[in-house]
């Protein structure tokens, strides 16, 4: 049987237990994900603490 060199690497590559520092980045789109992710987050937290405070303040001044 034989192997492609593509499939030989990927083995390898699945059977490396310990990858250099290079292999141990995160790939440029991931990282940009992640960032995305993150300022995504927080845009939705402040749109939460946003209702919040705004539910807040309506109740204070509904029960006056």
């Amino acid at each position: 049987m034989r192997f492609s060199k593509s499939f030989i690497s990927g083995m390898a590559r699945s059977a490396d237990l310990f990858p250099s520092h290079e292999e141990r980045k995160e790939p440029d789109a991931y990282t940009g994900m992640r960032k995305d992710y993150q300022a995504l987050r927080g845009d939705w937290i402040n749109v939460g603490n946003d209702l919040r405070k705004g539910i807040e303040r309506f109740s204070r001044e509904e029960y006056r």
